[in-house]
């Protein structure tokens, strides 16, 4: 696929981060393509956690809507002693290649499910993972499954609830997969010509020092980008990241991480700013 000019699209026209129901989001690759579209994006990218199911149908929907939809994926991996996601864009994500890693994940969630749920009846609630997988469906499981599950059992209040007493950081529902090193998940994304984007490096709990740390480590291990026009970034963490980014050669990306279960995100939604860098849209073969 060609390089994607920002003669084509505006900043605003672009939303390169967002989730069906293929794995922790609400709706479907076509009701997220028409979603989109009434939002203004032109470009746009299906980025599932740890699988490609919906990308074919989103490719369908942007199709014939006159959209153009770049292939996507986000990795979970881990970084020092917590978890990074990284976003893979590019035409080769159903290569052999690739699929290994693929697989690897979808296990490594189906036994983080099991032990979240063995976790939560240790602490006395009733065992939850069948209904976690029954609002999975065809998705990847997760902790929001779960928290759902919470809700529907009238355990909780809401969502928010769930994850403040059971599975948020540091509560027993969080369980820590056994996911890859960003060691071992780069080198393979660029070996399958896979443009690497650190994902939302302002939710990771890190220092701004340490922060840039990764951003250095990103770029060693053949990163490209990272998400700077993002919804809820601080202004400031943008300039001073941009400043990192800047001296390593990486581009930014525009990302809402649009789930459709927050009332705050939605489609094509960033914090956009006066950027020195280039796009990763325009400089990247995606």
């Amino acid at each position: 696929m060609p390089v994607i000019t920002d003669s084509l699209f505006s900043v605003e026209q672009v939303d390169l981060h967002c989730h069906s129901f293929f794995s922790d989001g609400l709706y479907s690759p076509e009701q997220l393509a028409r979603l989109m579209y009434d939002a203004g994006v032109r470009l746009w990218s299906l980025t599932d956690h740890d699988t490609i199911d919906g990308l074919d149908r989103a490719q369908q929907a942007s199709d014939e809507l006159g959209m153009t939809l770049v292939q996507g994926v986000e990795l979970s991996c881990r970084y020092l002693q917590g978890q990074v996601h990284i976003v893979g864009l590019g035409p080769q994500l159903s290569s052999v290649e690739f699929a290994p890693l693929l697989q690897q994940l979808a296990r490594a969630r189906v036994l983080r499910a099991e032990q979240i749920a063995q976790r939560l009846q240790a602490k006395g609630l009733p065992d939850l993972l069948a209904d976690a997988q029954a609002l999975a469906g065809l998705g990847q499981i997760g902790r929001p499954h779960f928290a759902k599950a919470m809700v529907d059992r009238h355990l909780v209040r809401d969502t928010g609830k769930a994850f403040q007493l059971w599975l948020g950081a540091g509560k027993a529902g969080d369980v820590r997969a056994h996911w890859p090193s960003m060691d071992e998940v780069l080198p393979l994304m660029r070996g399958c010509n896979l443009v690497p984007v650190l994902a939302h490096p302002h939710r990771l709990g890190l220092t701004l020092t340490k922060a840039r740390q990764l951003l250095r480590r990103f770029a060693a291990l053949g990163g490209k980008a990272v998400e700077l026009a993002c919804a809820g970034i601080d202004p400031q963490w943008q300039i001073n990241l941009e400043r990192e980014a800047l001296s390593l050669g990486l581009s930014y990306s525009r990302a809402s991480d649009f789930h459709g279960t927050s009332p705050w995100v939605k489609p094509g939604q960033a914090q956009d700013w006066s950027a020195r860098i280039p796009a990763v849209w325009q400089v990247e073969h995606i």
